[in-house]
């Protein structure tokens, strides 16, 4: 039996390694003809093609199930196609022995693709920013409580060792949400327990009601100079802002959930909950992180039944293809679950999980159906 586990498994690895190589290539393909109508003075070819290098690790990240599944049912309709199979299944390969070596190769394509998404992923991303030169198009808000005074901050982008943080404006609202001061600096550093900003500008804002109305803000005119009465106006070359957001949150608010590693949305939501922040979207996320790895043991379910079915005078190609449209379905499925979770306020690990329920299910059903009617 330890024979038959180990073909079994050089047999998928291969096949998978195979499908995913050909998406890699497809994928790359395209990010390169979208990167060529980009090219510039200091963004040249070879700088592009390492970008789309740097964006391999995140499509693998997310095709590995995909690729898992297709292997699975290239191998299994082959092997079946052959009568293979049926000799694995009277040398004593029974169904119970075999949904139990599959789901073992899901757990070792569970911990790559965890390692993937946690590790590589997030890495090769960051790499990618840094040689655009670009960490975000429309920055991010922030919220810092301290005490009965709240600030709202926005960061337009992070630079150099990612402590660097450019186009700052920082608002500081009392515990009845009025505006109490704006702080506006085109550069900073985030050091511990407090931002050392350059050139800001310091707007102090009176204490009355009426006074202090928040103005209308326009996007791309956070520096504009304000009028009011009893607005009064201060410039430093640099300005000590105490505050605990560290760089690690900054950079983590910077970049889309579906890129950050689990701990960071863990703390993310956590500093969410602190600062009484809405953090479904985020929850929704690391749920997905946690949960998105296993569905390599519901695609190496849903290839099971594909063992199962006969073969007579065909190939193994309309196998395959029924295995890339379930594949494709899973994801979309995946992706409009996580969407509609997070617009009805579903509870974050079921929106997360609910895909790998329905296909699970499915696959286990038509397995047994199967293997009863056999």
């Amino acid at each position: 039996m330890r024979i038959i586990r180990r073909f079994l498994f050089g047999q998928i690895v291969s096949a998978s390694a195979m499908v995913c190589a050909a998406f890699l290539l497809l994928f790359a393909f395209f990010d390169l003809v979208d990167e060529i109508g980009s090219l510039k003075a200091g963004y040249g070819l070879s700088q592009a093609l390492t970008y789309v290098l740097t964006l391999m690790p995140d499509h693998l990240y997310d095709l590995l199930p995909i690729g898992v599944l297709i292997g699975c049912v290239l191998v299994l309709s082959r092997l079946a196609l052959n009568s293979e199979f049926t000799i694995m299944r009277t040398s004593g390969l029974g169904p119970g022995r075999m949904l139990a070596t599959l789901l073992g190769m899901g757990l070792l394509f569970s911990a790559l693709t965890m390692g993937l998404g946690d590790y590589l992923a997030p890495a090769a991303n960051r790499l990618a920013d840094r040689i655009k030169g670009q960490s975000s198009a429309s920055g991010a808000w922030l919220r810092d409580k301290q005490g009965q005074t709240q600030f709202f901050v926005h960061v337009s982008a992070l630079r150099g060792n990612q402590e660097q943080v450019q186009d700052v404006m920082v608002l500081e609202l009392d515990s009845k949400g009025r505006l109490l001061r704006r702080i506006d600096a085109p550069a900073g550093q985030i050091q511990a327990h407090a931002w050392h900003l350059q050139q800001a500008r310091i707007s102090h804002y009176p204490s009355t009601e009426a006074a202090a109305a928040i103005p209308e803000v326009q996007e791309g005119d956070w520096a504009q100079d304000w009028q009011g009465a009893g607005i009064r106006h201060e410039n430093q070359a640099q300005y000590s802002w105490p505050s605990k957001l560290s760089a690690e949150m900054v950079k983590t608010a910077m970049v889309s959930p579906s890129s950050m590693a689990t701990v960071d949305l863990y703390r993310y939501t956590q500093h969410l909950k602190a600062n009484q922040q809405n953090p479904a979207k985020y929850e929704i996320a690391l749920w997905r992180k946690v949960l998105y790895p296993l569905s390599c043991l519901v695609m190496v379910m849903l290839a099971l039944p594909f063992a199962y079915l006969h073969h007579r005078n065909g190939t193994a190609a309309g196998y395959v293809f029924a295995g890339v449209m379930i594949g494709i379905g899973f994801y979309l499925f995946n992706n409009v679950a996580n969407h509609i979770g997070d617009l009805r306020g579903w509870t974050p690990w079921l929106a997360a999980a609910l895909p790998s329920m329905v296909f699970g299910s499915v696959a286990l059903g038509i397995f047994a159906w199967l293997v009863i009617r056999r």
